[in-house]
Parts: C-alpha cells; structure tokens; sequence
C-alpha cells in the first residue's frame, strides 16, 4: 500500500511541475508577444547612391517605435512596403535583431529608360519598375514608346495586359533590350520602339535607327551593330541613316532620314 500511495504521490508531482511548466512558457509565449521585444530602435544601412535618407527610410517602414513587437513583425511585409512606398529602392532586406532592434538594409534602382506615356514620360527601372511620373522628356536615359496597356503606380510593376499583345510578353521584349544594350556595350541609345513586336526599332543618337525586327537573337543582332558602328560612322555625329539589322550576322546600311519614331 506504502508502495502504491508513493506511486500516486510522485505522478501527482510530475502532473504539477509539468502544468507549471506548460503555464509559465505560456505567460512567456504571451509576455514576448506584447510586453516584451518591442521594437525601441530601427538601424538603417545603405550606400550612398540612395536617394532617401535614413529617417526617411525608417518613417517608410510603417514600424511605430515601442508599439510592435518584434516577434509580431513581418519582415518580408516590411520589405515590400518600403520597396513601393521608396520606389528607387530597388531592394529591401529586413532582419530581427533581439531583444529591440530592427535592421533594415537596402540596395538602390535607377531609371533605365522613360516610357512615353499619355501625360508625360514614366520612368522604368531595368525589371520595369514605375519609379515616378515627369513632365519632360529625360536626356539621360533612352524612351521606350511601347504599348501602355498597364495600370500606373509608381513603387508597381509594370503588367503589361498581354491577351491585347497576342500572348507576347513586352516587359521581357524590355528586359531584353536593357541587356542586351548593356552586355554589348553600345551607347547613346535613345530610343526603343516595341510597339510591333515583330519589328523592334532603336535609335542610336537620334540620328542612326537601327532595325531589329523580332527579339531573336537581340544581343547577337547589336554586337552586328557595334561592328558596322564602328566601320561605318565616321564619329562626327552627322551620319544618318538606317542599319537594317533583322537578318542575324548581317547589318545593310542605308543613308539619309532614319526612319521617324514621332518623338517630341
């Protein structure tokens, strides 16, 4: 009997340090997740080609110090929002730091090209990131007069609606161009008409357009125009014409009025 009432005693004390145990992490669970870990400071790193400063950053993060808890933070929320309410953040990265801290760590995005748009010229990032919307035409960065099919908001993406494009994808004809401009080295484009896919012009100086037809093949198409660039204009910046480069490894030259693009 002596035996069984010890028994009984020592699987009565397991039950009640366990349920001890249970409750106390639970008012842990709960102290961390209201009283504790609130988020008393927000640390900013960047280089210096960012545009916004570091209060702005932290105000654009949406985290009121000493009301969120670190635990209930979303970093990945917290990221997106900073990269569309920033939209030349071209990347964001958030982490916790225990037991207050909050580090956000972001990356810069220019303008790669302004989109000829209704009221006036949209600058895109190389993904096709609407950064913000300007009267005049840039002189730093080339246009794109392409299809504006899409719905406007800087921070967005552009969603090019592609059942009115016949299925093909005009941001990836436009990634393509970025690329291909950038890996070949040739400058001074400025302007890209994808309007008809089929027929993609660029213009190189506004003075030499350069005939593309279809994506196929676009990097191999512009180191062709780099060598006939190079063999052809004499660098005086009085040569027009057109470079009609469709046909892969081939670039037939035609002097005079280059083909118009109606930019104005």
């Amino acid at each position: 009997m002596a035996a069984r009432a010890k028994k009984r005693r020592k699987r009565r004390m397991a039950i009640q340090v366990t349920l001890a145990a249970v409750l106390f992490c639970g008012l842990m669970t709960v102290l961390s997740l209201t009283v504790m870990f609130r988020i008393s400071n927000i640390v900013v790193t960047q280089s210096d080609s960012v545009s916004y400063t570091k209060d702005q950053i932290a105000n654009a993060s949406g985290i009121e110090m000493g009301e969120v808890n670190l635990f209930r933070c979303n970093p990945e929320a917290v990221a997106r929002r900073l990269e569309e309410n920033l939209p030349y953040i071209g990347e964001a990265a958030v982490k916790r730091k225990f037991p207050s801290t909050l580090e956000i760590i972001v990356s810069p995005t220019a303008a790669a090209a302004a989109l000829d748009y209704s009221t006036g010229y949209l600058l895109i990032d190389r993904d096709g990131k609407m950064l913000e919307l300007i009267e005049r035409m840039p002189v730093s960065v080339m246009v794109l007069k392409c299809p504006t099919n899409f719905e406007m908001k800087t921070g967005g993406y552009i969603e090019f609606d592609d059942s009115q494009n016949k299925g093909i994808d005009m941001l990836e004809i436009y990634k393509k161009i970025v690329n291909a401009v950038e890996s070949t080295g040739l400058q001074d484009i400025t302007l890209a008409d994808i309007r008809e896919p089929r027929g993609i012009k660029l213009m190189y100086q506004n003075r030499l357009s350069l005939y593309i037809g279809s994506d196929l093949h676009i990097e191999q198409k512009l180191q062709t125009a780099v060598k006939t660039l190079e063999e052809e204009d004499d660098g005086s910046r009085s040569k027009t014409g057109t470079i009609d480069l469709s046909k892969l490894g081939v670039a037939y030259v035609s002097d005079g009025v280059p083909e118009t693009t109606d930019v104005t």
